[in-house]
C-alpha cells in the first residue's frame, strides 16, 4: 500500500502566520478556520488535520510570538546571564511587527479566559520552569522559579 503525500512542512507556517496577522485585525472570537484558511490560502480540511480547534490554532500563533532563547548561556555569573537574556529579548522584540504581536499577545490573553489558561498551561508554565532551571545554577535568595515569573513579567512590563 502506498503512503499519503508527505506532509507539507510549510503549512504549519502558514497557518500561524495567517493567524498572527488576523489577530492584529479581529479579536479571537471574530477569528474562524474559515478566515484563518482563506488568509493562509489553504483548505479548511487541511487546518483541520493539524489542530483540533480554532482556540488551538490562536494558542500556537501567540506562543510563536514569545519565546525565550535560553540556548547557551553561560552559567558562571548571573548578572552575565541576565543582562544576554536580556539583550536577546529586546533584539527579538525591538521591532515594529514583534511589538504589535507582542501587544496582540497582551490583547488577547486580557479577552479570552480559554485561550489564557491554555497558554499559560502550554507555554507560560514552560517558559518559566525554563527559565528557571537556567537560573538554578546560580547562588539564590529566593527561589528560582519565584524569580524566572518575576523576571518574565518585569521584562514583558518594561518592554
Amino acid at each position: 500500500m502506498m503512503p499519503g503525500r508527505p506532509r507539507d512542512a510549510n503549512i504549519e507556517t502558514r497557518t500561524i502566520s495567517a493567524t498572527q496577522e488576523l489577530l492584529q485585525t479581529h479579536t479571537p472570537d471574530n477569528i474562524t478556520i474559515d478566515l484563518i484558511a482563506k488568509q493562509a490560502g489553504i483548505a479548511k480540511s487541511t487546518i483541520y488535520r493539524r489542530y483540533h480547534s480554532k482556540d488551538d490554532i490562536v494558542v500556537a500563533a501567540l506562543v510563536a510570538v514569545k519565546s525565550m532563547d535560553l540556548s547557551d548561556l553561560p552559567l558562571t555569573d548571573l548578572n552575565e546571564t541576565a543582562t544576554i537574556i536580556a539583550d536577546r529579548f529586546i533584539a527579538q522584540y525591538n521591532n515594529k511587527t514583534a511589538r504589535v504581536m507582542l501587544s496582540t499577545l497582551f490583547q488577547t490573553l486580557n479577552g479570552n479566559e480559554k485561550i489564557a489558561a491554555t497558554y499559560f498551561q502550554e507555554h507560560g508554565i514552560p517558559q518559566t520552569d525554563a527559565l528557571a532551571a537556567v537560573l538554578s545554577h546560580f547562588e539564590l535568595k529566593i527561589e528560582a522559579a519565584q524569580l524566572a515569573d518575576l523576571l518574565i513579567h518585569y521584562a514583558i512590563g518594561v518592554f
